[in-house]
Protein backbone atom coordinates (compact mmCIF):
# COMPACT_ATOMS: atom_id res chain seq x y z
CA UNK A 1 0.00 0.00 0.00
CA UNK A 2 1.41 3.41 -1.20
CA UNK A 3 1.52 6.51 1.44
CA UNK A 4 -1.33 7.82 -0.86
CA UNK A 5 -3.41 4.77 -0.25
CA UNK A 6 -6.18 5.05 1.92
CA UNK A 7 -7.37 2.54 4.76
CA UNK A 8 -11.25 1.65 3.65
CA UNK A 9 -12.46 2.92 7.05
CA UNK A 10 -11.03 5.97 7.16
CA UNK A 11 -12.73 6.64 3.62
CA UNK A 12 -15.95 5.45 5.24
CA UNK A 13 -15.45 7.96 7.60
CA UNK A 14 -14.73 10.63 5.12
CA UNK A 15 -17.90 10.02 3.42
CA UNK A 16 -20.21 9.93 6.03
CA UNK A 17 -18.23 13.47 7.47
CA UNK A 18 -18.97 15.03 3.63
CA UNK A 19 -22.45 13.86 3.80
CA UNK A 20 -22.93 15.55 7.25
CA UNK A 21 -21.32 18.56 5.78
CA UNK A 22 -23.90 18.28 2.59
CA UNK A 23 -26.81 18.07 5.20
CA UNK A 24 -25.62 20.95 7.26
CA UNK A 25 -25.02 23.22 4.34
CA UNK A 26 -28.40 22.31 2.65
CA UNK A 27 -30.38 23.32 5.68
CA UNK A 28 -28.54 26.81 6.24
CA UNK A 29 -29.31 27.20 2.65
CA UNK A 30 -32.99 26.48 3.10
CA UNK A 31 -32.87 28.62 5.97
CA UNK A 32 -31.63 31.60 4.14
CA UNK A 33 -33.88 31.15 1.38
CA UNK A 34 -37.04 31.43 3.46
CA UNK A 35 -35.10 34.49 5.59
CA UNK A 36 -34.44 36.15 2.31
CA UNK A 37 -37.85 35.56 0.78
CA UNK A 38 -39.70 36.70 4.18
CA UNK A 39 -38.41 40.22 3.24
CA UNK A 40 -39.15 40.02 -0.20
CA UNK A 41 -35.41 39.73 -1.73
CA UNK A 42 -35.35 37.50 -5.20
CA UNK A 43 -32.53 34.24 -4.58
CA UNK A 44 -31.23 33.18 -7.56
CA UNK A 45 -31.45 29.27 -6.50
CA UNK A 46 -29.58 26.87 -8.79
CA UNK A 47 -31.01 24.41 -11.09
CA UNK A 48 -31.98 20.89 -10.53
CA UNK A 49 -29.03 19.82 -13.49
CA UNK A 50 -26.90 21.78 -11.27
CA UNK A 51 -28.20 20.38 -7.96
CA UNK A 52 -27.41 16.98 -8.99
CA UNK A 53 -24.24 17.36 -10.58
CA UNK A 54 -23.02 18.73 -7.54
CA UNK A 55 -24.50 16.26 -5.09
CA UNK A 56 -23.36 13.15 -7.40
CA UNK A 57 -19.87 13.79 -6.75
CA UNK A 58 -18.65 12.74 -3.10
CA UNK A 59 -15.98 15.13 -1.25
CA UNK A 60 -12.79 12.65 -2.05
CA UNK A 61 -12.05 11.34 1.72
CA UNK A 62 -8.42 12.70 3.28
CA UNK A 63 -5.30 11.02 2.54
CA UNK A 64 -3.61 10.15 5.75
CA UNK A 65 -0.16 8.48 6.67
CA UNK A 66 -0.28 5.16 7.22
CA UNK A 67 1.22 6.27 10.91
CA UNK A 68 -1.32 9.04 11.92
CA UNK A 69 -3.98 8.19 14.27
CA UNK A 70 -7.53 7.75 12.88
CA UNK A 71 -9.42 10.95 13.61
CA UNK A 72 -11.84 11.36 16.13
CA UNK A 73 -15.59 11.32 15.39
CA UNK A 74 -16.78 15.31 15.25
CA UNK A 75 -19.94 16.06 17.42
CA UNK A 76 -22.81 16.63 15.24
CA UNK A 77 -23.47 20.33 14.10
CA UNK A 78 -27.20 21.52 15.01
CA UNK A 79 -29.38 22.24 12.36
CA UNK A 80 -30.53 25.71 11.65
CA UNK A 81 -34.06 26.65 12.69
CA UNK A 82 -36.13 27.23 9.38
CA UNK A 83 -38.66 30.03 10.29
CA UNK A 84 -42.08 29.75 8.84
CA UNK A 85 -43.29 31.37 5.32
CA UNK A 86 -45.07 34.36 6.14
CA UNK A 87 -46.20 34.54 2.38
CA UNK A 88 -46.16 37.56 0.29
CA UNK A 89 -46.25 40.93 1.67
CA UNK A 90 -49.30 42.58 2.53
CA UNK A 91 -50.88 44.95 -0.52
CA UNK A 92 -50.70 48.24 1.38
CA UNK A 93 -47.23 49.08 2.25
CA UNK A 94 -46.93 48.78 -2.03
CA UNK A 95 -49.58 51.40 -1.95
CA UNK A 96 -47.85 53.33 0.11
CA UNK A 97 -45.22 53.19 -1.95
CA UNK A 98 -47.19 53.93 -5.12
CA UNK A 99 -48.97 56.91 -4.41
CA UNK A 100 -45.71 58.97 -2.40
CA UNK A 101 -46.45 62.62 -2.91
CA UNK A 102 -43.70 63.83 -5.75
CA UNK A 103 -42.97 68.01 -4.71
CA UNK A 104 -40.35 69.90 -3.73
CA UNK A 105 -39.50 71.82 -0.60
CA UNK A 106 -40.59 75.12 -2.81
CA UNK A 107 -42.24 73.83 -5.95
CA UNK A 108 -45.18 72.53 -4.90
CA UNK A 109 -47.93 70.04 -6.69
CA UNK A 110 -50.11 72.90 -7.11
CA UNK A 111 -47.20 75.57 -8.49
CA UNK A 112 -47.09 72.84 -11.51
CA UNK A 113 -50.74 72.99 -12.12
CA UNK A 114 -50.73 76.75 -12.03
CA UNK A 115 -48.48 76.82 -14.77
CA UNK A 116 -49.42 74.61 -16.92
CA UNK A 117 -52.80 76.27 -16.60
CA UNK A 118 -51.23 79.81 -17.00
CA UNK A 119 -49.39 78.89 -20.18
CA UNK A 120 -52.06 77.16 -21.62
CA UNK A 121 -54.58 79.94 -21.20
CA UNK A 122 -51.53 82.20 -22.71
CA UNK A 123 -51.95 80.54 -26.04
CA UNK A 124 -54.07 81.59 -28.49
CA UNK A 125 -54.02 79.84 -31.82
CA UNK A 126 -54.28 81.06 -35.51
CA UNK A 127 -57.55 82.61 -36.36
CA UNK A 128 -59.17 82.77 -33.09
CA UNK A 129 -60.38 85.25 -31.66
CA UNK A 130 -57.47 86.05 -29.84
CA UNK A 131 -55.15 85.98 -32.47
CA UNK A 132 -56.22 86.54 -36.29
CA UNK A 133 -52.57 85.18 -37.97
CA UNK A 134 -52.14 82.05 -39.02
CA UNK A 135 -49.81 80.69 -36.73
CA UNK A 136 -50.34 80.42 -32.75
CA UNK A 137 -48.60 82.43 -30.13
CA UNK A 138 -48.59 83.32 -26.92
CA UNK A 139 -48.89 86.23 -24.51
CA UNK A 140 -47.07 84.55 -21.64
CA UNK A 141 -43.35 86.17 -21.47
CA UNK A 142 -40.78 86.25 -19.08
CA UNK A 143 -41.44 89.28 -17.41
CA UNK A 144 -45.15 88.51 -16.91
CA UNK A 145 -43.73 84.91 -15.46
CA UNK A 146 -41.35 86.38 -12.77
CA UNK A 147 -44.24 88.54 -11.73
CA UNK A 148 -46.59 85.84 -11.10
CA UNK A 149 -44.16 83.25 -9.51
CA UNK A 150 -41.55 85.47 -8.28
CA UNK A 151 -43.68 88.14 -6.83
CA UNK A 152 -46.91 86.93 -5.81
CA UNK A 153 -45.64 83.48 -5.52
CA UNK A 154 -48.16 81.35 -6.54
CA UNK A 155 -48.29 77.95 -5.73
CA UNK A 156 -45.26 78.65 -3.67
CA UNK A 157 -44.40 76.73 0.01
CA UNK A 158 -42.83 80.18 1.08
CA UNK A 159 -43.91 82.95 3.57
CA UNK A 160 -46.92 84.66 1.81
CA UNK A 161 -47.13 86.96 4.66
CA UNK A 162 -44.58 88.99 3.78
CA UNK A 163 -43.58 88.52 -0.24
CA UNK A 164 -40.25 89.64 -0.30
CA UNK A 165 -39.05 87.13 2.37
CA UNK A 166 -41.47 84.47 0.18
CA UNK A 167 -39.64 85.25 -3.05
CA UNK A 168 -36.03 85.10 -0.64
CA UNK A 169 -36.84 81.67 0.65
CA UNK A 170 -37.87 80.48 -2.90
CA UNK A 171 -34.31 81.54 -4.26
CA UNK A 172 -32.45 80.81 -1.73
CA UNK A 173 -33.52 77.40 -2.05
CA UNK A 174 -33.88 77.11 -5.66
CA UNK A 175 -30.54 78.51 -7.06
CA UNK A 176 -28.14 75.42 -6.61
CA UNK A 177 -27.27 73.56 -9.26
CA UNK A 178 -28.38 70.17 -7.59
CA UNK A 179 -31.51 71.61 -6.28
CA UNK A 180 -32.66 72.93 -9.57
CA UNK A 181 -31.43 69.24 -10.92
CA UNK A 182 -33.56 67.63 -8.10
CA UNK A 183 -36.56 69.85 -9.26
CA UNK A 184 -36.24 69.38 -12.51
CA UNK A 185 -36.11 65.58 -12.03
CA UNK A 186 -39.00 65.35 -10.19
CA UNK A 187 -41.55 67.58 -11.29
CA UNK A 188 -40.64 68.14 -15.42
CA UNK A 189 -42.77 65.27 -16.36
CA UNK A 190 -45.79 66.24 -14.26
CA UNK A 191 -45.20 69.64 -15.78
CA UNK A 192 -46.06 68.60 -19.51
CA UNK A 193 -48.84 66.03 -18.24
CA UNK A 194 -50.57 69.04 -17.07
CA UNK A 195 -49.84 71.18 -19.81
CA UNK A 196 -51.36 68.24 -21.90
CA UNK A 197 -54.49 68.06 -20.02
CA UNK A 198 -54.91 71.85 -19.41
CA UNK A 199 -54.01 72.15 -23.62
CA UNK A 200 -56.78 70.07 -24.29
CA UNK A 201 -59.24 71.35 -21.63
CA UNK A 202 -58.97 74.90 -23.66
CA UNK A 203 -61.31 76.65 -26.30
CA UNK A 204 -60.80 79.46 -28.23
CA UNK A 205 -63.61 81.07 -30.61
CA UNK A 206 -63.12 80.73 -34.40
CA UNK A 207 -64.16 82.81 -37.30
CA UNK A 208 -67.36 80.62 -39.09
CA UNK A 209 -69.53 81.09 -41.70
CA UNK A 210 -71.96 82.53 -39.78
CA UNK A 211 -70.24 84.45 -37.28
CA UNK A 212 -68.34 82.73 -34.71
CA UNK A 213 -68.15 79.65 -32.69
CA UNK A 214 -66.72 78.27 -29.51
CA UNK A 215 -64.74 75.01 -29.87
CA UNK A 216 -61.91 72.83 -28.10
CA UNK A 217 -58.36 73.13 -29.23
CA UNK A 218 -57.46 70.21 -31.42
CA UNK A 219 -54.53 68.12 -31.17
CA UNK A 220 -52.62 69.51 -34.14
CA UNK A 221 -53.18 72.90 -31.91
CA UNK A 222 -51.60 71.51 -28.88
CA UNK A 223 -49.01 69.94 -30.64
CA UNK A 224 -47.99 73.84 -31.65
CA UNK A 225 -48.85 74.87 -27.97
CA UNK A 226 -45.97 72.53 -27.01
CA UNK A 227 -43.46 73.39 -29.91
CA UNK A 228 -44.31 76.95 -29.39
CA UNK A 229 -43.34 76.75 -25.70
CA UNK A 230 -40.41 74.57 -26.34
CA UNK A 231 -38.83 77.51 -28.66
CA UNK A 232 -39.36 80.07 -26.12
CA UNK A 233 -37.03 77.71 -23.34
CA UNK A 234 -34.64 76.65 -25.52
CA UNK A 235 -34.24 80.38 -26.72
CA UNK A 236 -34.21 81.28 -22.83
CA UNK A 237 -31.67 78.44 -22.19
CA UNK A 238 -29.69 80.06 -24.71
CA UNK A 239 -29.45 83.72 -23.21
CA UNK A 240 -28.58 82.02 -19.99
CA UNK A 241 -25.87 80.11 -21.28
CA UNK A 242 -24.58 83.42 -23.00
CA UNK A 243 -24.20 84.69 -19.39
CA UNK A 244 -22.82 82.26 -17.75
CA UNK A 245 -20.27 81.53 -20.11
CA UNK A 246 -18.84 84.98 -21.02
CA UNK A 247 -17.78 87.33 -17.92
CA UNK A 248 -17.72 89.96 -20.24
CA UNK A 249 -21.34 89.93 -20.92
CA UNK A 250 -22.03 90.04 -17.16
CA UNK A 251 -19.86 93.34 -17.30
CA UNK A 252 -21.55 95.34 -19.56
CA UNK A 253 -24.94 94.69 -18.42
CA UNK A 254 -23.90 96.41 -14.90
CA UNK A 255 -22.66 98.91 -16.67
CA UNK A 256 -26.11 99.28 -18.65
CA UNK A 257 -28.56 98.95 -15.95
CA UNK A 258 -25.80 101.77 -14.63
CA UNK A 259 -26.35 103.83 -17.01
CA UNK A 260 -30.09 103.36 -16.58
CA UNK A 261 -30.56 104.02 -13.24
CA UNK A 262 -28.33 107.07 -14.39
CA UNK A 263 -30.47 108.15 -16.91
CA UNK A 264 -33.71 108.30 -14.44
CA UNK A 265 -32.10 109.69 -12.07
CA UNK A 266 -30.91 112.73 -13.99
CA UNK A 267 -34.54 112.80 -15.78
CA UNK A 268 -35.70 113.04 -11.44
CA UNK A 269 -33.07 115.96 -11.15
CA UNK A 270 -34.36 118.23 -14.27
CA UNK A 271 -37.84 117.52 -12.75
CA UNK A 272 -36.77 119.22 -9.59
CA UNK A 273 -35.22 122.27 -11.16
CA UNK A 274 -38.07 123.00 -13.16
CA UNK A 275 -40.36 123.01 -10.51
CA UNK A 276 -38.27 125.31 -8.22
CA UNK A 277 -37.84 128.01 -11.43
CA UNK A 278 -34.37 127.03 -12.46
CA UNK A 279 -33.18 129.31 -15.44
CA UNK A 280 -32.88 127.88 -18.76
CA UNK A 281 -28.99 127.76 -18.56
CA UNK A 282 -29.03 125.36 -16.04
CA UNK A 283 -31.97 123.21 -17.42
CA UNK A 284 -29.81 123.06 -20.90
CA UNK A 285 -26.83 121.64 -19.42
CA UNK A 286 -28.89 119.15 -17.50
CA UNK A 287 -30.71 118.06 -20.81
CA UNK A 288 -27.31 118.16 -22.29
CA UNK A 289 -26.53 115.30 -19.31
CA UNK A 290 -29.34 113.02 -20.15
CA UNK A 291 -29.22 113.29 -23.97
CA UNK A 292 -25.53 111.90 -23.34
CA UNK A 293 -26.57 109.23 -20.98
CA UNK A 294 -29.21 108.04 -23.41
CA UNK A 295 -26.51 107.78 -26.13
CA UNK A 296 -24.40 105.51 -23.81
CA UNK A 297 -27.32 103.60 -22.60
CA UNK A 298 -28.60 102.44 -26.38
CA UNK A 299 -25.13 102.01 -27.45
CA UNK A 300 -24.67 99.56 -24.52
CA UNK A 301 -28.25 98.30 -25.11
CA UNK A 302 -27.73 97.04 -29.01
CA UNK A 303 -24.03 95.75 -27.87
CA UNK A 304 -25.83 93.93 -24.98
CA UNK A 305 -28.33 92.19 -27.36
CA UNK A 306 -25.85 91.64 -30.03
CA UNK A 307 -23.85 88.95 -27.10
CA UNK A 308 -27.29 87.53 -25.32
CA UNK A 309 -29.57 86.80 -28.74
CA UNK A 310 -29.05 83.28 -29.41
CA UNK A 311 -27.86 83.35 -33.20
CA UNK A 312 -29.54 81.80 -35.97
CA UNK A 313 -33.08 83.92 -35.12
CA UNK A 314 -34.73 83.80 -31.48
CA UNK A 315 -38.11 83.43 -30.90
CA UNK A 316 -37.59 85.94 -28.03
CA UNK A 317 -38.25 89.81 -28.14
CA UNK A 318 -35.61 92.21 -27.35
CA UNK A 319 -37.80 93.06 -24.46
CA UNK A 320 -37.52 89.29 -23.07
CA UNK A 321 -33.64 89.27 -24.07
CA UNK A 322 -33.31 92.42 -21.56
CA UNK A 323 -35.53 91.42 -18.98
CA UNK A 324 -33.78 88.16 -18.91
CA UNK A 325 -30.66 89.75 -18.28
CA UNK A 326 -32.44 92.24 -15.60
CA UNK A 327 -33.02 88.91 -13.75
CA UNK A 328 -29.73 87.55 -14.07
CA UNK A 329 -28.25 90.77 -12.91
CA UNK A 330 -30.27 90.82 -9.97
CA UNK A 331 -29.23 87.47 -8.82
CA UNK A 332 -25.75 88.26 -9.40
CA UNK A 333 -25.56 91.29 -7.19
CA UNK A 334 -27.11 89.52 -4.54
CA UNK A 335 -24.43 86.86 -4.47
CA UNK A 336 -22.14 86.43 -7.60
CA UNK A 337 -21.88 82.39 -6.97
CA UNK A 338 -25.04 82.95 -8.48
CA UNK A 339 -23.76 82.52 -11.69
CA UNK A 340 -23.75 78.56 -11.09
CA UNK A 341 -27.01 78.44 -11.18
CA UNK A 342 -27.47 80.35 -14.33
CA UNK A 343 -25.84 78.09 -15.95
CA UNK A 344 -27.82 74.86 -14.50
CA UNK A 345 -31.00 76.57 -15.86
CA UNK A 346 -29.42 76.99 -19.08
CA UNK A 347 -28.97 73.46 -19.03
CA UNK A 348 -32.21 72.30 -18.02
CA UNK A 349 -33.70 74.77 -20.17
CA UNK A 350 -32.06 72.97 -23.47
CA UNK A 351 -33.28 69.55 -21.59
CA UNK A 352 -36.99 70.65 -21.38
CA UNK A 353 -37.33 72.07 -24.50
CA UNK A 354 -35.97 68.60 -26.18
CA UNK A 355 -38.51 66.96 -23.83
CA UNK A 356 -40.87 69.10 -25.23
CA UNK A 357 -40.54 68.50 -28.52
CA UNK A 358 -40.71 64.55 -28.00
CA UNK A 359 -43.43 64.36 -26.00
CA UNK A 360 -47.05 63.45 -27.32
CA UNK A 361 -49.56 65.38 -25.54
CA UNK A 362 -52.54 63.42 -27.16
CA UNK A 363 -51.37 60.69 -25.25
CA UNK A 364 -51.66 62.07 -21.74
CA UNK A 365 -54.51 64.05 -22.21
Amino acid sequence: MSEHDTPSRNASGGAGKALAVLLVLAAAALAAYFYMKNKNVELALPTGEQLEEHSAQPEPAPSLPPSAPEPLPQAPEAAVPVPPDPGPDPTPSVTMQATAPRTDKVLTLEFIEDLAAYLAAAYQPGGSDGNQGSSGLTTATFRKLNMRYGVELHGLDVDHGDPQTGRKQALDHLMSPIVLRLAYDLLAQDLLDALARAGSAQTRRFATAGGTAERPLSPAQVREMFDLYAARVRDTGRTFQNFASRPDLVRLMDRYFQVMRDVNAAYARYADLEASGAGDKALDALSLEIKSAINEREALRRELLRGTRPSGGSSLTDGDVLDIAAWVARRLAADPEAINAVGALASLSRELAETMQRYEPSAHD
